[in-house]
């Protein structure tokens, strides 16, 4: 994907927040435990953007967030010691970034030997890259989001 990655420069001027704007939403979340070793969580945002400015340094943009956010997440113990985690996630686009809607799966497995330690391996974005933003002040840099694996040792004391 072509994206340019830095943006530097320097800017003179006033910054003036003039625009106004009105947001409405909704959220939900259901938790299903549907055995002793599965569990199931879902959950949904809705959030509703209407802009009041005159198109100018902003440009047309509808939004500056995802509309549409979506989770579907599920828990499963494979043994006393063992646990699957698998979650899914979806955002929507996001129009003032050129950011299109993606699609995140993310898999864990926790090994508890006893209830002092816990190891973790976690597989992130493990579908195909997908553009995030990154964003400061004047500039929002798209970067494309890699799979990822992490491994954690905890200590509970």
């Amino acid at each position: 994907v072509d994206r340019p990655t830095n943006a530097v420069g320097v800017v003179n001027g006033n910054f003036i927040n003039s625009g106004q704007a009105e947001y409405a939403g909704l959220e939900g979340v259901l938790h299903w435990t549907a055995s002793p070793t599965q569990r199931f969580d879902l959950s949904y945002s809705y959030l509703e953007q209407r802009n009041y400015r005159s198109p100018g340094f902003w440009g047309s943009a509808s939004n500056f967030n995802s509309k549409h956010l979506l989770h579907l997440g599920s828990s499963t113990a494979l043994s006393d010691r063992l646990q699957l985690d698998l979650n899914a996630y979806y955002a929507s686009e996001i129009d003032f970034y050129r950011l299109p809607a993606h699609f995140r799966l993310d898999l864990g497995l926790t090994w508890t030997p006893n209830e002092e330690w816990e190891f973790r391996l976690q597989g992130q974005n493990l579908t195909d890259p997908h553009p995030e933003f990154s964003e400061n002040l004047l500039f929002s840099n798209l970067v494309d989001i890699q799979p990822s694996f992490l491994f954690s040792v905890g200590r509970r004391f």
